[in-house]
């Protein structure tokens, strides 16, 4: 033993361990690039998912989302609760003109829980967070660490109710009002005027699907016809490398279930009811793509459910299309006195949600031949976990029930991250997408877990700091040279 400890030309390692190491590993090479802040380094920006971001009433200033205590877990929500939650339904008026008081405040680091005295906290983001703080980002929602001269981490946190092409906009604008403030910091520090900012996007779940938008569509709003929106690829003009995790870029069928039967976030927690799930346009965006026959009658694999179809819901009596759920509109429609009314204000919420949800789906599941030749995109993936896949609805009951399992991370099929077309055993065997993957990593983990393997800490390091932008601008070699030392 001390001659291995005094012979530095000793090696080490075996042909034969089969030992798995789980921990982050940063190579010398790499831990000089996380100390180095520059131009050539991009600014980093995190797109929660679905629930990802704390909502607040900006008015009283009262939680909406994120904060929840023992109370509510015990004798469930209350009507006032239920209420601040849902979306506003308003008769014939479009959906983006239904809003209300709340509004996203902050990124859902944790899930805070307060129950008998004690204080709770469920892992969220703050996972990711930390790998990339020690990655050499810093964190504009915190102070600069000693030694650093400004931002590079920013944080898209958005109202996760509302449609995602709403929050697509809204990424567009905080995208150039970052730009301006990079831009200015590297005049300050480098003298560089008006270097052209590129972003590395970091987004999660349906913060995938919002990231994907942007990219392709920039600011562009969808038709007001229900036709489909080309893509103009404005977004590419502001990103190098867009990393997705975990997106449903097919959907995922719980979203169904959730639509049904109400939303439950935790075993022997409250459910929240249909009612209240049913006005986030949201959540019917990421149902299944109508392409991959996940629902149909009866167990009759030939017999597809049509489910952008309002009167689909209405005949299986499901979500807002239940009159059982009229108990829950008088407290979300409060000024609305007859059962009637209530419920017409129902069904236009529900088939504006549907009608939007279907021309989303189409619009992102179009097949593009000319991508650009300047994005990387990376998805990280679970892939172990028995995951939802196909479900039978009872045609006289509207019960639905899952009849199929496949791989996934709990919520989200592997093959839905992918966007995978392959059809089955008579098809090709390599993965058909529309989507231009530059690289897909499977994990063994679950939905929110993902970010929590130390496979995807490293791999997203190396992805990150250790592979260069596809496209690179003109980045004058001057650059570096100009910088500061």
């Amino acid at each position: 033993m001390n001659f291995l400890k005094k012979n530095s030309h000793h090696t080490v390692g075996s042909y034969q361990s089969v030992k798995e190491h789980k921990k982050l590993a940063i190579s010398i090479l790499g831990k000089e690039f996380i100390e180095y802040e520059g131009p050539i380094k991009n600014p980093i920006i995190v797109i929660p998912g679905l629930f990802g971001s704390h909502l607040t009433n900006s008015i009283t200033g009262k939680n909406a989302w994120g904060t929840f205590n023992g109370v509510d877990l015990v004798r469930g929500f209350s009507d006032k609760e239920l209420k601040e939650l849902a979306l506003p339904m308003e008769y014939n008026r479009p959906l983006k003109y239904c809003k209300d008081n709340v509004s996203s405040t902050s990124l859902l680091n944790s899930f805070d829980i307060n129950l008998l005295g004690f204080h709770i906290k469920k892992s969220a983001y703050d996972k990711l967070i930390s790998i990339l703080e020690g990655t050499g980002y810093t964190d504009s929602q915190k102070e600069l660490p000693e030694g650093k001269n400004y931002h590079t981490l920013f944080t898209f946190f958005y109202d996760w109710r509302r449609d995602i092409t709403e929050n697509a906009i809204l990424l567009s604008e905080f995208i150039e009002k970052k730009k301006i403030y990079i831009q200015a910091e590297y005049e300050r520090f480098y003298k560089i005027k008006n270097y052209e900012i590129h972003f590395d996007i970091i987004a999660h779940s349906m913060g995938g699907l919002l990231a994907r938008y942007y990219l392709n569509f920039d600011n562009a709003e969808m038709p007001q016809d229900g036709s489909i929106l080309r893509p103009n690829w404005g977004g590419s003009n502001n990103i190098d490398k867009l990393i997705i995790i975990g997106t449903p870029n097919s959907g995922y069928l719980d979203t169904c279930f959730e639509l049904v039967g109400g939303l439950q976030m935790a075993k022997h927690v409250p459910t929240y009811p249909p009612a209240v799930i049913g006005t986030f346009p949201s959540y019917y965006q990421m149902m299944p793509l109508s392409s991959t026959k996940s629902i149909f009658y009866d167990k009759n694999q030939n017999d597809i459910l049509n489910i952008f179809d309002i009167n689909t819901w209405i005949r299986l009596k499901w979500g807002l299309a239940n009159p059982n759920q009229d108990k829950y509109l008088k407290i979300l429609l409060p000024e609305l006195r007859s059962k009637e009314a209530r419920r017409n204000t129902g069904l236009d919420h529900l088939k504006k949600s549907l009608n939007r949800a279907k021309q989303f789906t189409e619009t992102m599941g179009q097949h593009i031949d000319e991508w650009p030749d300047n994005i990387t995109l990376l998805l990280f993936c679970g892939n172990t976990i028995e995951t939802s896949s196909k479900a039978s609805v009872d045609s006289s009951t509207g019960t639905l029930s899952i009849v199929k399992y496949e791989l996934g991370d709990g919520k989200v099929l592997s093959s839905s991250a992918r966007m995978d077309e392959r059809i089955g055993p008579d098809g090709l065997p390599y993965s058909i997408s529309p989507i231009k993957w530059d690289s897909v990593i499977h994990l063994n983990a679950a939905h929110m877990g993902i970010t929590e393997s130390p496979d995807f800490a490293n791999n997203l390091i190396y992805n990150l700091l250790g592979t260069p932008p596809k496209k690179l601008i003109e980045r004058n070699i001057n650059i570096i040279k100009s910088e500061k030392k």
